[in-house]
């Protein structure tokens, strides 16, 4: 960053997140008050574990400006999913990202959305795990084309480093599932697909707040920079396993551990997913 001059409002942190219908969380810890008199003592929950994957985007300057890609699962596509402007969606077999969604995400939606914001002129990095599904080569050579450095984190370290699993999606989730019971009481039919969009994008308003993002880039240890943040962590020996294992590529490659290789899709693949 401080070789390129780039400012807070270029640097991004990507990843997915992946929401059930019934809005289940593991875990999560309830309490409900009864009426004495009220023999039923019962709480309608949801058992419709389908599940639909988010993209989701925050800048370090504490903005969430990029709006999310849904991935919904089988090859409908409906009408309410369009109800919020710049919003993406794709379709594949079992709601998934895939190389192809992650790379055509990444030119539609992240280049344009950070390139947009760029005041500076200067590059763009855009934080992520190496998860295996976006280290493409087609989206590395558009990246450099469009100024935009990638950043793939060190496997078992997004826990630690990554700022949208340290902050964001928690909340998140607690939220959604929320969400989720709300209108199953009111609805006694639960959430439906055709309005997730609609929910969702209500949900993210409440969760993504400035204060919530900049606090979750604090506790990254990225945004102030924080030397100290992996202390506790880098004694143990899971981490011992990583640092001798693994190192910090300036763009994904095969030298990632959990590096998947993949062919780009042909033609005929790219017809498999539906983009609106």
């Amino acid at each position: 960053m401080k070789e390129n001059g780039m400012p807070w409002e270029n640097v991004y942190n990507m990843d997915e997140k992946g929401i059930q219908m019934g809005g289940s969380q593991k875990g999560k810890a309830e309490k409900f008050i009864f009426d004495i008199m009220d023999k039923s003592q019962y709480c309608l929950k949801s058992d419709d574990l389908q599940l639909v994957t988010v993209i989701e985007v925050v800048c370090a300057d504490g903005t969430h400006t990029i709006k999310p890609c849904f991935v919904f699962p089988g090859s409908s596509v409906f009408e309410e999913w369009h109800c919020i402007p710049d919003v993406l969606i794709a379709t594949s077999e079992n709601g998934w990202t895939d190389d192809y969604i992650a790379q055509e995400w990444f030119k539609k939606q992240f280049v344009p959305g950070a390139k947009a914001r760029n005041t500076s002129a200067k590059p763009i990095l855009l934080i992520y795990d190496g998860h295996g599904l976006h280290t493409i080569l087609k989206m590395i050579e558009y990246a450099h084309e469009n100024g935009v450095h990638l950043f793939c984190l060190p496997p078992h370290t997004t826990h630690h480093l990554q700022p949208l699993d340290m902050g964001v999606f928690s909340p998140l989730a607690t939220a959604w599932s929320d969400c989720c019971s709300m209108i199953l009481e009111e609805s006694r039919e639960g959430m439906e697909l055709w309005y997730v969009v609609e929910e969702y994008m209500k949900v993210e308003e409440k969760v993504f707040k400035k204060e919530t993002i900049l606090q979750a880039w604090h506790k990254a240890g990225i945004n102030p920079a924080q030397t100290d943040s992996f202390q506790d962590y880098s004694t143990s020996t899971q981490a011992k396993g990583v640092c001798q294992s693994t190192r910090l590529p300036h763009a994904p490659d095969a030298s990632c551990e959990d590096f998947v290789p993949a062919d780009a899709p042909d033609e005929e693949s790219e017809d498999e997913e539906s983009w609106e």
